[in-house]
């Protein structure tokens, strides 16, 4: 699996391949990143090509099993930390690595959080959740970060 099959595959796909192994090591270093939005459909490259600026994000995490750090590439400048560890996926309750942004002030407000797993080497397919005001979480977008190449 690669980038390339990753945004061709349906939301119905990318759930499968979300869901098929654990959650990998926790990554270290820089990634190329991809936003997955409206996979599998028409709108998706017109959605990449005129509105998504982000770029991956660069993991600050020594030690595979954590606690790290990370920040996020927009628009080629680095911005956006967040605290990486192991807990549950709120898409099936299993591990997967966290991406916190609570701490984060550009975040504090909009409440987000991403989870990963490792889906193939060098390569995590990530989900990225918003906090609604009851307290659940809503489903917002895939994404994936490509440790194989850098951007």
């Amino acid at each position: 699996i690669n980038v390339a099959a990753q945004k061709k595959m349906s939301q119905d796909e990318l759930d499968k391949l979300y869901g098929t192994d654990g959650a990998g090591p926790i990554p270290n270093g820089d990634s190329a990143g991809a936003t997955l939005v409206f996979p599998g459909t028409p709108l998706y490259d017109k959605v990449q090509s005129s509105t998504m600026v982000w770029g991956g994000k660069v993991f600050d995490c020594p030690n595979p099993e954590g606690p790290g750090t990370l920040i996020n590439k927009f628009n080629g400048q680095l911005d956006f930390k967040a605290e990486v560890y192991y807990g549950t996926s709120a898409y099936d309750g299993r591990q997967c690595i966290i991406v916190d942004y609570s701490k984060a002030p550009e975040f504090a407000m909009l409440k987000f959080r991403d989870e990963i797993r490792k889906v193939a080497e060098g390569l995590c397919l990530g989900r990225m959740y918003r906090q609604t005001e009851s307290g659940g979480v809503e489903f917002m977008l895939n994404f994936t970060c490509d440790f194989n190449k850098v951007n």
